[in-house]
């Protein structure tokens, strides 16, 4: 079993950790199960994302937290854990395990609590795991492309629209109940380094030079507009 050093943080928080989630993330709180949550300023826009495992019976949340992410994280957290009488405490960096012989890489590891994903090379190199992100289509959100995406067009999915008032949820409902959104996230690999574009069509979300090839996540605002895209892109 080889070990791939995370560029992640891991924190414990304790305390009214389900309302925590509740309030502040878009997603519903789902107790003894690793997901992933993102975090919105008041226009909808996500902050960042992260991994959180919550824990409803120790009333305790740990939140695995990109190293480009983490100040973000940090100086948003610890406005509001005063008001949930709440503490956070560092843990170190995890590591992600990487099974050659079961092809498996733990992306989330808290001690017992692990989800694998398939891999398809055999490497210890430190984009590595970032690759896996993108590859899989896992959004992201770090110091890089903060406050650039509403959660309605990249992570539809992880969107709770029945818990009730968090911060955005005024942008992130109307848009949902009142805009036709038809938007798609896709994998692209190449093997030359493409411009990180922004247009009217669309942008890239992410992107990382992994095994010899350029490997990119990105956003089209309108599936419809897909082929268009990808025919603008300089590769």
């Amino acid at each position: 079993m080889n070990q791939i050093q995370s560029h992640a943080n891991l924190y414990e928080i304790k305390g009214n950790v389900e309302k925590i989630l509740k309030d502040l993330s878009v997603v519903k709180p789902i107790s003894e199960k690793s997901q992933n949550i993102a975090f919105c300023n008041p226009k909808g826009r996500i902050l960042f994302s992260a991994w959180g495992y919550l824990n409803t019976k120790t009333n305790t949340l740990l939140i695995r937290v990109s190293a480009e992410a983490d100040s973000i994280f940090t100086n948003y957290i610890k406005k509001y854990l005063p008001l949930y009488r709440s503490t956070i405490k560092y843990l170190g960096t995890p590591k992600h395990s990487v099974s050659h012989d079961k092809s498996l890489l733990t992306i989330f590891n808290l001690g017992d609590y692990c989800e694998y994903y398939e891999v398809d090379v055999n490497s210890t190199d430190e984009n590595f795991v970032k690759y896996k992100f993108i590859s899989n289509k896992i959004i992201d959100i770090t110091s890089e492309n903060t406050e650039k995406f509403i959660p309605n067009y990249v992570i539809p999915a992880l969107i709770s629209y029945d818990k009730g008032c968090y911060v955005g949820q005024e942008i992130i409902a109307r848009l949902h109940y009142k805009a036709s959104i038809d938007s798609y996230v896709g994998y692209l690999k190449v093997n030359s380094e493409l411009k990180v574009i922004e247009s009217n069509l669309g942008q890239i979300i992410s992107h990382v030079f992994f095994d010899n090839t350029w490997h990119y996540l990105y956003l089209v605002k309108k599936h419809e507009d897909l082929d268009k895209f990808l025919s603008s892109l300089d590769c």
